[in-house]
C-alpha cells in the first residue's frame, strides 16, 4: 500500500465526528485543523494520486489540477472578484500591468534556471539517449498537460464564465501594449516567447520521432497508439473540445477585429502599433527558429559528443 493510501486511511479513521473541527494526526505536528466537509476532497486527491502513481510515477495531481484553479481565478462571478481581476490585468487607464508581466517572466526564467542539471556522465547519457518508453511517457505527460491547459484556460474565452476576461481583453489599450512589446523593457518577454515557441517546436518534433509509422489497419493503429503511451480520450470529450475551440476562435476573431478597427481609427499612431506588433511577431518567430535549429544541431552530435564535452569538465587534467 502506498504512503498516500496509508495517510488517507489514517485521516479517515481519525475523523469520526461530523461538522466539527477535528485535528488530524498528519496535521497535528503543524498545528493545523480542517473542517469535516474538506475531508472527502483531500481523501479523493490522495486516492487518485496513489492510483495514478502506479501507472506513472512522475504523475503530479497538483500540476494537472493547476489549470482548473487558474480557470476559476480567471472567471469571477461577484462584482468584487471582477474588479480584482481587472485590477490584476489592467490599470485604471485600461493599460496592461506591465510590471507584473515582467515579474512573471523573471520568475519563469529563474525557475527554469534552477532546474537540475546532469553532473555525471551516466546522467548525461540517459538524458541524451532516452529509451522509447521514456520518450513516449514524457510526450504523453506533456500532451496531457497541454490538453488540460487548453480545456481549462484556453476554452474559457468562449464560455459564459469567461465574460469578465473577455471584457478586460476588449478594453485593453492595444496601442500601449504594442509599444511596450518592442521596447527595451520587453526584451525578456521576447526572449521568453521565442524560447517557449522553440520548446513547442521541439516537442512536436520529438512526438513525431516517437510516434509509430501509420498503418492501414485501424486495430494495429490503435494498438500502436496505446503502446506509445497516449492517454485515452472519449469521443464526447473530443466533440466538446471541438465545440469549445470553435467558440474560442469566434471570440478571438471578434477581439482582433475590435482592436484592429480601434487602431485604424487612431491614424498614424495605430499604424505604428500595427507595425510594432508585426515586428514583435517576426522577432519571436526568427528567435524560435534559430533556437530550434541550434538544438537540432546539438542533438545530431549524439551521445558521444555530449559525454566527451562533459567529461572534459568533470575529469581534472593530469
Amino acid at each position: 500500500m502506498t504512503s498516500g493510501a496509508l495517510i488517507a486511511l489514517e485521516a479517515t479513521a481519525c475523523i469520526q465526528v461530523p461538522h466539527r473541527i477535528v485535528p488530524w494526526p498528519m496535521l497535528r505536528s503543524h498545528g493545523s485543523k480542517i473542517s469535516w466537509p474538506g475531508e472527502p476532497l483531500i481523501r479523493t486527491f490522495l486516492t487518485l494520486e496513489g492510483i495514478a502513481g502506479r501507472v506513472d510515477p512522475d504523475f503530479n495531481i497538483y500540476e494537472m489540477a493547476m489549470p482548473w484553479a487558474m480557470r476559476r481565478s480567471l472567471s469571477p462571478e461577484s462584482a468584487e472578484g471582477i474588479a480584482a481581476l481587472r485590477a490584476l490585468l489592467l490599470t485604471r487607464e485600461n493599460r496592461i500591468q506591465w510590471q507584473r508581466v515582467l515579474e512573471l517572466v523573471e520568475e519563469a526564467a529563474a525557475a527554469k534556471a534552477d532546474a537540475p542539471v546532469p553532473t555525471s556522465i551516466e546522467s548525461i547519457e540517459q538524458n541524451a539517449a532516452p529509451s522509447e518508453e521514456a520518450g513516449a511517457l514524457s510526450a504523453s505527460n506533456e500532451a496531457a498537460k497541454a490538453a488540460a491547459m487548453n480545456d481549462a484556460v484556453g476554452s474559457l474565452l468562449g464560455t459564459k464564465p469567461g465574460r469578465a476576461l473577455r471584457r478586460a481583453l476588449a478594453d485593453l489599450d492595444s496601442i500601449d501594449l504594442a509599444a511596450r512589446l518592442v521596447s527595451a523593457d520587453g526584451r525578456p518577454l521576447r526572449r521568453a516567447a521565442a524560447a517557449a515557441l522553440a520548446d513547442a517546436l521541439e516537442s512536436k518534433r520529438n512526438a513525431k520521432a516517437v510516434a509509430p509509422p501509420p498503418t492501414a489497419d485501424g486495430a494495429a493503429a490503435d494498438a500502436s497508439k496505446a503502446a506509445s503511451g497516449a492517454r485515452p480520450v472519449s469521443e464526447t470529450a473530443l466533440r466538446l473540445r471541438e465545440l469549445q475551440e470553435r467558440r474560442r476562435g469566434k471570440v478571438l476573431a471578434l477581439l482582433l477585429r475590435s482592436h484592429l478597427s480601434r487602431q485604424l481609427r487612431h491614424g498614424l499612431k495605430g499604424a505604428l502599433a500595427l507595425a510594432s506588433i508585426g515586428y514583435f511577431v517576426a522577432r519571436v518567430a526568427l528567435g524560435a527558429l534559430w533556437q530550434s535549429a541550434l538544438r537540432s544541431l546539438r542533438g545530431r552530435r549524439g551521445v558521444g559528443g555530449a559525454v566527451d564535452s562533459s567529461a572534459s569538465g568533470l575529469v581534472a587534467p593530469s
